[in-house]
């Protein structure tokens, strides 16, 4: 992608920060439930092979740093760590997540379900994710805790949803559709992309720190 389009995202991120600032309304102390979508591994569309991945990440980066009371940027921090919640994961260690020791390190398990747990926030997380994807083999035992703390709105939050539909429109004039069926498949999996950006880790530490030794028959 040319550097002019570059500034687009650059500027984009900019502008999303501002904007939030507008539109940031406070939780009402209780999570309310992500949009309805389908399953996020059936997601694909003209998007995946139209961004790079330096402007998905950037992308990404604009969703979680939106300003505003529960959002990722206001639970987790700027930097992924120390934000305003204590108990909130350090994004930075991916190791230490519910997810990688519920899914013993499992990568593509791990990104689909935090894809879940995104869109659809930790109540709905901890109502429906293990009845919809027996198949995961999530196992709360291994993490020391039976359910996400509720205050995890992920993308579900107000203003969030609202930085994502700003992200859709500013895609719609460079010739990227994003559907509405995918637009928070979309908004998860550009978060992500962000995450794995500013993770301290090494590649596959997750894996090595909470492999799974195989039971005997």
């Amino acid at each position: 992608m040319k550097t002019v389009e570059r500034m687009g995202y650059v500027f984009l991120a900019a502008a999303i920060c501002i904007f939030g600032l507008m539109f940031s309304q406070g939780a009402d102390g209780q999570a309310p439930q992500g949009p309805l979508v389908r399953d996020p591994l059936e997601a694909g569309g003209h998007w995946e092979s139209s961004l790079s991945q330096a402007d998905f990440v950037a992308i990404g980066e604009a969703i979680y740093m939106t300003k505003g009371s529960n959002t990722c940027h206001d639970c987790h921090g700027k930097d992924g760590t120390r934000g305003r919640l204590v108990q909130a994961a350090n994004l930075t260690a991916p190791s230490t997540w519910l997810v990688s020791k519920a899914l013993c390190g499992d990568q593509p398990k791990i990104e689909h379900a935090l894809t879940y747990l995104l869109i659809h926030n930790a109540h709905g997380f901890n109502k429906n994710y293990i009845k919809d994807h027996p198949e995961a083999g999530w196992d709360w035992s291994k993490t020391g805790e039976s359910a996400y703390d509720i205050q995890a709105f992920g993308l579900s939050q107000t203003s969030t949803k609202l930085q994502i539909k700003m992200v859709q429109r500013f895609l719609k004039t460079k010739g990227v559709a994003v559907g509405e069926d995918q637009l928070f498949i979309f908004g998860a999996r550009a978060v992500l992309a962000y995450l794995s950006t500013i993770s301290r880790e090494e590649p596959g530490q997750a894996f090595e720190v909470n492999k799974c030794t195989p039971q005997a028959d």
